[in-house]
């Protein structure tokens, strides 16, 4: 690990880091409680919606680019058995660089693919300590919980025949800086992927929150209804909120979006601070 820049952001302090390919951006406001901000696929770490959470949350805050995305240099892959190793050394390494740092007051917030590699590192704590992992809280921004055709919906009937052939190819992916390779394997991990233990195991804990808009043309806003379908009825309606009108990159209802957010983040916060 080597720190390459540090600014002092008088009462914070913030600092860069970088582990192999992944840059790690650290805002340390002294809070007892750290947001980690995964993005999405083909995005980077200054998405708006993170980056209004980056500037705007009392609390400490963490975001990174995936290697291949944004400032990160390497190779992005399609694989999110990889994205979820890059979030587990991002984590591995945060006790480095914030005092105090804890995974039980750590909230993982995925945003689309980042939210879906947030709950598959969750399932990886799980299988490596079923009797009583840590755990940090997740908040799920505009998440898929059905993963089984999101990469065959994003070729063409030819691409998606030459995989079902054994083949692979490369492809130019809206918003990456290169085209990817796609792989048999990418499609057989997606049909494999069952979201539903993370989900359960973080609603028995009560530490899953989602939030979804109401005009998500890449995901659809009734998989929301799906990430916390372990909640009793009663608590569905303080762990999941839907913004009318917001869009899957939150352009459009931001000031509102961050509004139920908070809200979401203070009922998730408000048990643990009692503890």
């Amino acid at each position: 690990m080597v720190q390459t820049h540090s600014v002092p952001l008088y009462p914070h302090s913030r600092a860069i880091y970088r582990v192999d390919s992944v840059a790690i951006d650290v805002l340390d406001r002294g809070s007892p409680f750290t947001f980690v901000l995964v993005h999405g696929h083909c995005s980077n770490k200054h998405a708006i919606f993170f980056d209004a959470i980056f500037e705007r949350s009392p609390h400490n805050v963490v975001r990174f680019d995936s290697p291949g995305q944004g400032d990160a240099p390497g190779t992005y892959s399609l694989s999110y058995a990889d994205e979820v190793d890059v979030l587990s050394s991002v984590l591995d390494h945060l006790k480095e660089y914030i005092q105090e740092w804890g995974l039980s007051r750590t909230v993982l917030v995925g945003h689309s693919r980042g939210a879906n590699i947030s709950l598959l590192y969750i399932q990886r704590l799980v299988l490596q300590c079923p009797e009583q992992p840590e755990l940090p809280y997740v908040v799920v921004v505009s998440g898929r919980f059905d993963l089984s055709g999101t990469l065959t919906s994003q070729l063409t009937p030819e691409e998606v025949l030459q995989l079902e052939n054994g083949h692979e190819f490369t492809k130019a992916f809206p918003g990456c800086r290169c085209p990817l390779l796609v792989t048999p394997a990418f499609i057989l991990e997606r049909r494999s992927i069952q979201l539903g233990d993370a989900c359960r195991v973080l609603s028995q804990t009560d530490r899953l929150a989602v939030l979804h808009g109401t005009n998500d043309r890449a995901v659809p806003p009734q998989e929301s209804s799906l990430m916390v379908q372990f909640y009793s009825e009663e608590k569905k309606r303080s762990r999941l909120r839907l913004v009318d009108e917001a869009t899957h990159n939150w352009k459009y209802k931001l000031e509102e979006g961050y509004h139920a957010f908070c809200g979401l983040i203070e009922g998730l916060l408000v048990a643990h601070r009692k503890d």
